[in-house]
């Protein structure tokens, strides 16, 4: 089992996207149960699974709160992974350190990039953190975890990030900033159009490019992780295949509550629902086996599942086997909706007998991501912009249907070069199974 462990809810920074408000985060400033309380609730879960459980330190700025993290990484048994802004990364020593098995550290590309997101000199202040604690010792994992939104070349991001003079980190990763406030950005749509899209394009073929030339596979996380799926759905002799968006265009929103019913929320959806769902399941019929039965239920805004392939469970593992531990001891899904209804689980992790019994299962996702034709391959982007539907219909015709789908088949197009380089032995296929969500990583972006 995966933990998300909140140490403080303070931070150093003020990042655009986050604000750095403690109040808002519905929990104590630092935690009120002990870490011999900690250790016993994770004794039951490793009774039952006979496996050490990961811990992810997390905040806020977990390294705030540095003696309840020495605490941890001396009394628990557990294999740890940081998400820091890495500007206190030097107060750890080298044997706590070498303690984890990987470290994230929020950087969204070059200097002007991160000063623009998070204030200005915040990209000296991390690159010297990073360079302060390569100087002790080895770090196994280092991941550069950014924020990709409106002015931000995911390219030139990458590019600097992988390929960063001083700082060798392993693997690169980003979360687009989608979801978390409403109505959606009048910029975003045309900013994905007009960079993010071309942007990935471009950085797929590069991707290739330095396998084919230099026998090397760069640690892109999206891209290993939805190619090592492609891998293991191809070995089954599963058909990989472009998937293409018959959705609408266009969707217009109303004004509503924060609570709202989707079909309401989508009027122009609603009224041409039967014509679409008729060329949806047109569509869906075409590309089926003669053996697939599509669903006739789907959301007006989802193209239906082609054929009968099982939903893979969402990637970042939130509500199947990770879970996040507020300071006040209550256990959440989702780390971002500490406090939400939907997202709560136990209001006391001391009073919780059987981890996995009373946890596992119990956070439900819902349509659309539980009807959408490229679910086994995205397993649904985000629990809480699951539930919360903050950018209504638009969420999943953008996020979904621009972003991810483009991603998915700009991979499509590519795997058969992988597949060749694999056979001919110029790649090896270890680097894809990258244990993305093992180090806290969601995959889709």
């Amino acid at each position: 089992m995966i933990y998300f462990i909140f140490t403080t809810t303070g931070c150093n920074l003020h990042c655009t996207y986050c604000g750095n408000d403690p109040e808002e985060m519905c929990m104590p400033l630092k935690p009120t149960y002990t870490v011999e309380e900690l250790q016993a609730f994770l004794e039951k879960d490793v009774k039952v699974s006979k496996e050490k459980p990961t811990l992810v330190l997390y905040g806020g700025e977990p390294l705030i709160n540095l003696p309840f993290v020495a605490q941890l990484l001396e009394q628990v048994d557990a294999n740890f992974v940081l998400q820091t802004n890495a500007t206190l990364l030097d107060r750890l020593s080298r044997a706590q350190l070498e303690q984890f098995a990987s470290i994230l550290v929020s950087i969204d590309g070059d200097k002007e990039t991160v000063d623009r997101n998070r204030g200005a000199g915040t990209y000296d202040k991390c690159i010297a953190g990073c360079k302060a604690a390569l100087e002790k010792g080895r770090i196994r994992n280092l991941v550069a975890r950014g924020c990709a939104m409106e002015g931000n070349d995911i390219f030139a991001s990458a590019m600097h990030l992988l390929h960063h003079p001083t700082i060798p980190f392993t693997h690169f990763y980003w979360q687009l900033n989608v979801g978390f406030d409403a109505p959606m950005r009048d910029t975003f749509e045309t900013w994905v159009r007009e960079s993010y899209n071309p942007g990935i394009t471009k950085l797929v073929n590069e991707w290739i490019r330095v396998m084919e030339t230099e026998g090397k596979v760069m640690g892109i996380v999206p891209f290993l992780s939805l190619t090592e799926s492609m891998l293991e759905m191809d070995e089954k002799g599963e058909v990989i295949e472009p998937r293409i968006w018959t959705g609408p265009e266009e969707i217009e929103e109303e004004e509503t509550e924060d609570e709202f019913d989707i079909e309401d929320l989508l009027p122009a959806v609603k009224k041409a629902k039967e014509e679409m769902k008729k060329e949806k399941l047109a569509a869906a019929a075409a590309r089926a086996s003669s053996s697939a039965t599509p669903s006739s239920s789907s959301s007006p805004e989802t193209m239906v599942r082609p054929d009968p392939r099982p939903l893979r469970p969402l990637r970042c593992g939130i509500g199947y086997n990770a879970f996040s531990i507020a300071t006040d001891g209550k256990i959440a899904g989702c780390p971002c909706g500490v406090g939400e209804k939907w997202n709560m689980l136990s209001d006391d992790f001391k009073e919780v007998a059987d981890p996995r019994a009373s946890l596992c299962g119990k956070l439900k996702f819902t349509p659309p991501c539980t009807e959408c034709d490229i679910a086994d391959l995205c397993g649904g982007r985000c629990t809480y912009c699951n539930h919360t539907k903050y950018w209504g219909g638009n969420y999943h015709r953008v996020v979904c249907n621009l972003t991810i789908r483009h991603l998915i088949n700009e991979l499509i197009r590519v795997f058969p070069v992988v597949k060749g380089l694999l056979k001919s032995g110029k790649i090896e296929r270890e680097p894809f199974t990258y244990p993305a969500e093992q180090y806290s990583l969601e995959v889709i972006p």
